[in-house]
């Protein structure tokens, strides 16, 4: 492939849908190979990581195959290394769209003769686990930022031709969640926030998620200011608070352009996020427009006084008994690489052994002399 794509470049990229197709077999090895013939395509530059091929790389994260899975990781690790560090940030922006196939912007056309494997209600665990990976790879900031949204989808809903698409509010429905899950996934410095590739929903104290990072104390008397470059990243970490403050006005926009299609479970969902923002920017959430819109989500907060362990206490518990009838369909905590760390290697090469993987692997990728 890495000689075809060198020589004849066209003919790669005609046939390369085929050879993406050989990504979805039912037989493991078979996506095993096919995967790492085409992540060698793609590092040698051949062969661009963008649309299709892009969509079907990123799926191979959240593989029932525990090989194909690490392949994928160390794939996507070693590609930002070498050729893009900013492509997760890219894709927690356009991956709802681009996984539901749905167009990200207005008059981007999407490729009709693909269709995405994680597309669909049915694939929501394997997309939000997906989420959850590219998440624990980006930074904080970068993660706040990801409240612009809101402006994206209080437009989107106001299009009555995108509301009407099938899987368009699937896709509003996976930025909900990233945004609830951002909520946790930032709500503390040093020890109270979590590793990477653990969830946040819970952590002790997420009924009082912190607002904003303390600004810095002053120099005592005598002691070296901090230097400038300091300064400037104080005000590019207070940026995306300020962003979030301007957009917290679309929440009740979208819900309102959505309030005549809202299913129960998609409700819920929509109050889950907002009560995740209004407990972990309470004070934003405090003054946030329309006060009518905001006033339940507000009164879920923990009151101040003698009462307060005793209500954080019944919050906690109202939290896991929710979370609980939630953990099935939302994979807020799991992480796609770590569900196979519970399958013993022995097993996996046993049900390897059992199975024709091998005989049909061997038959596509080195044909017989007939």
């Amino acid at each position: 492939l890495n000689d075809l794509g060198k020589k004849h470049p066209s003919i790669l990229e005609s046939n390369f849908q085929v050879i993406l197709s050989k990504l979805h077999s039912k037989f493991a090895m078979t996506r095993v190979r096919t995967f790492r013939c085409v992540k060698d395509v793609i590092l040698s530059g051949n062969i661009k990581l963008k649309g299709p091929i892009l969509i079907s790389m990123l799926a191979g994260l959240v593989d029932e195959s525990a090989e194909v899975a690490r392949e994928a990781d160390a794939f996507f690790i070693r590609y930002k290394r070498l050729y893009n560090k900013m492509l997760f940030d890219h894709c927690l922006k356009e991956c709802p769209f681009d996984l539901n196939g749905q167009a990200h912007l207005r008059g981007v056309r999407t490729d009709a003769n693909y269709k995405s494997p994680l597309k669909g209600p049915k694939m929501a665990k394997s997309r939000r686990l997906l989420y959850n990976h590219i998440m624990s790879s980006v930074d904080e900031n970068t993660l706040l930022l990801y409240f612009g949204q809101l402006k994206l989808l209080a437009e989107k809903t106001r299009d009555n031709a995108f509301v009407s698409n099938p899987g368009a509010l699937t896709v509003v429905q996976d930025m909900l969640f990233i945004m609830r899950r951002i909520c946790f996934r930032t709500k503390g410095k040093g020890k109270e926030k979590s590793t990477p590739g653990e969830g946040d929903i819970n952590d002790e104290g997420e009924d009082e998620p912190m607002e904003a990072p303390a600004p810095a104390p002053k120099p005592a008397a005598g002691e070296t200011p901090a230097p400038r470059g300091r300064g400037r990243k104080a005000d590019n970490s207070e940026e995306p608070l300020k962003q979030l403050e301007r957009c917290l006005r679309y929440v009740e926009e979208t819900y309102r352009n959505l309030k005549s299609a809202m299913s129960s479970d998609f409700r819920h969902t929509f109050d889950s996020f907002c009560r995740a923002l209004a407990m972990r920017f309470p004070n934003y959430i405090e003054f946030a427009q329309p006060a009518k819109f905001w006033q339940k989500y507000r009164s879920a907060k923990t009151p101040k006084g003698g009462k307060k362990k005793r209500r954080r206490l019944d919050d906690d518990a109202e939290d896991e008994s929710e979370e609980d009838q939630q953990s099935d369909s939302d994979s807020d905590n799991e992480m796609p690489l770590e569900r196979h760390k519970s399958t013993p290697a022995g097993s996996r090469m046993s049900q390897r052994k059992t199975s024709c993987d091998m005989l049909v692997t061997e038959l596509i990728f080195q044909p017989p002399d007939w």
